[in-house]
This record gives C-alpha cells, structure tokens and sequence, in this order.
C-alpha cells in the first residue's frame, strides 16, 4: 500500500511524541506500563556557514526542518513503558565544522563521528524511543543515521546523507546532492519542477516513480535505473531493498 508523502506518519507519531515530552500528567508516572513514560530533550548551538549537522539514532524517527539564522536547535522525546530512561542518553554538541547529535544505548559508546556502536547488540530488551526535530540553517549540510525509524529532511540544506535500516526516508526543499537510503521503507525525494540532476535509482522489491522525463544512462534495468533531469549536475541516489522509490514535483 502507498502511503501520502505529503503527510507521513513521522510527522503525526512525533507531534504527538513531543507533546507529550513536554506536558506529562503526574499522575502518568505512577501507571507504569499501563501508557507510555516521556522525558524531554532540547539543546541549541551556533553552526558555522556550510557546517555539517550529523544526527545518530537507534530507535526512533528523525525529523529536520527549517530554522532561524545560523542555530541549531534540536528537541528530542525519549519514550517508553518498561526500560530504563537512564540507560539511553542524548547529547549534542558543537564540534570541529558542525554539530554532532546522538541517542545512545550503550554506556561507554562515544558520541562522535567514528562511533559505530550504539549498543543495538545488547539492548534486545529495552524498548525506549528517541524521536528527534533538528532546526537547521539554510544551507546546512546534514547527515542522519538510524535503524529503526523514519527519517524526514524538509529544509532548504545541502549535500544530504540519509541511512535507515527499517524505515522510510523523505526528502524536500533540498538544493544540493542527496543521498538516501534504507533496506526496509520507502523513499521519496521531491524535487522542483525543471530540476538538473544526476539520477541513481535502485530498489530490489518495489517500483520506480517518477513525475518527471528522465533521460536513461546504460543498460534499461526495472530496478536500476541511472539518467539525467535536465541538463544533470547536482548528484541524486536512492537505494532500498524492500520498498519503492518516489521522485515527486513539489
């Protein structure tokens, strides 16, 4: 079944998730794995101009939108009925050229750009969320990594890197190259009406979709597909396994 990208189910599970981060009844305390537990997240920074914002996650959705000047400002919510809070931290911080945001559930794992590890291996029981917003800068440039959750860039940034592992990844508004990908999801760029792009798309169980002509580079391959919109020049790639690939106007 398609879903509406114009209206995921990111954006309503995380309004409601960081509504309730930040108005929690007492009395929710106390009913234990009766409703879900919230506990609210929120930093700001300065990003020097073409800096980089690199988000890790683990389990949950990461949203990016539109900010104010050269601030990031990042609001997460942790969630959860049954684990520990305080097993799972979020730290963000400036760092050389950007700013780096992580959810981490393993307590030595670092949070910095090397950091492979979040401790996924040995969290099998702990069943907290972490959905993230980060305003941006215009022009920013973003990266965001998860495995469980969606993922949505809807700010006018540049040179996008996306990775999910079970989700599905939208992109909108931006003005240079993407990168998107993920193994279990859908993925959906919307791009201006007479773009000039250098289109790689792949999926291994799913369509192509496409709004636009695209002229075929190579071999004609269903699931494959390399070509130009326009004249080409800025660099598209959207790759999954198991789901389809979108290119929409807007």
């Amino acid at each position: 079944m398609e879903s509406d990208p114009i209206e995921p189910s990111i954006i309503t599970d995380m309004k409601r998730a960081l509504a309730a981060a930040f108005a929690v009844p007492l009395f929710a305390l106390s009913l234990g794995a009766q409703r879900p537990q919230t506990e609210s997240f929120t930093w700001s920074g300065e990003l020097p101009t073409g800096g980089r914002v690199r988000i890790q996650n683990l389990n949950g959705n990461v949203m990016v939108e539109a900010g104010d000047g050269n601030k990031v400002v990042v609001t997460a919510a942790k969630i959860w009925r049954r684990g520990d809070p305080k097993s799972v931290r979020i730290e963000a911080r400036q760092v050389t050229g950007g700013v780096i945001v992580c959810a981490i559930w393993s307590p030595t794992a670092p949070c910095d750009e090397g950091a492979s590890d979040r401790g996924g291996r040995s969290q099998n029981n702990n069943d907290i969320l972490v959905h993230f917003v980060v305003s941006v800068p215009r022009g920013a440039r973003v990266s965001v990594n998860t495995t469980n959750g969606d993922v949505r860039v809807d700010a006018p940034v540049s040179d996008v890197s996306v990775a999910s592992v079970n989700g599905s990844v939208f992109t909108r508004a931006v003005t240079g190259d993407i990168t998107a990908s993920t193994i279990n999801g859908g993925v959906t760029a919307f791009l201006p009406d007479a773009p000039d792009v250098d289109v790689d798309l792949q999926t291994a169980s799913g369509q192509l979709r496409l709004d636009f002509p695209l002229v075929v580079v190579g071999r004609l391959d269903p699931a494959h597909v390399r070509g130009k919109l326009g004249r080409g020049g800025r660099k598209l790639k959207l790759t999954t396994i198991n789901g389809d690939i979108s290119l929409r106007k807007g």
